[in-house]
């Protein structure tokens, strides 16, 4: 895969197995597969139903980030299997969740992703799940470095915000404090400005807070 088909591409599932195969990305961590696994249910919307599904996805976030233990992500696969979805939304959220003992974190964020696909059907949706792989991964072919003065108390502490209350329409407050503090990267400050859907494990936001691939 080129650059240039990679920011086009609109087939997410050829991109994570681009990702996982490509030794020039480096190792991508247990996290960011599930984060994305995660904004791949958040992507069914309403088809999702029940709150406690919803709060099912908040515990796969918790445990992505080390906050939850394998005993509450059980729980919170039975509070999937309990709201009674349809086949192909269940099937979704308990990869999402629980994946599969025999599922490597890419695998399972794989399988989430064709799921997803055959719930939501329609073009537009498979090129929104393209752009949730960038919105994660960012862009491979040109790895962002944030220098230490880019982190200041003004720039970590809106993005902080973002990250744990899934407050992304602060994200333009975040561009500005970003150039306040002396950044002049255009990858992540376009990207705190450009529209559409940004999601937990956005690749700038963990740039920022320090957090792992």
């Amino acid at each position: 895969m080129k650059e240039a088909q990679w920011l086009a591409s609109t087939e997410a599932r050829s991109m994570l197995t681009w990702l996982k195969n490509n030794r020039k990305t480096g190792k991508i961590s247990e996290r960011k597969w599930r984060l994305f696994s995660v904004a791949c249910c958040r992507q069914l919307g309403e088809k999702l139903k029940s709150p406690r599904v919803l709060a099912a996805l908040d515990v796969a976030e918790s445990y992505a980030d080390g906050n939850a233990n394998l005993t509450a992500i059980q729980t919170a696969n039975d509070w999937a299997l309990a709201a009674r979805l349809p086949r192909e939304v269940n099937g979704v959220v308990s990869r999402a969740l629980y994946g599969d003992e025999d599922f490597s974190p890419s695998t399972m964020a794989y399988q989430t992703a064709g799921w997803a696909l055959l719930v939501l059907k329609k073009p537009e949706d498979a090129a929104a799940q393209a752009d949730l792989v960038r919105e994660v991964f960012g862009n491979p072919f040109r790895p962002v470095k944030c220098l230490p003065r880019w982190r200041s108390e003004v720039v970590v502490e809106p993005a902080q915000h973002i990250y744990d209350g899934h407050s992304f329409k602060r994200r333009k407050r975040l561009a500005e404090a970003l150039e306040n503090s002396g950044c002049d990267n255009a990858a992540m400050l376009d990207h705190c400005r450009q529209p559409g859907e940004h999601v937990r494990g956005c690749w700038c936001v963990d740039l920022i807070l320090s957090k792992d691939r």
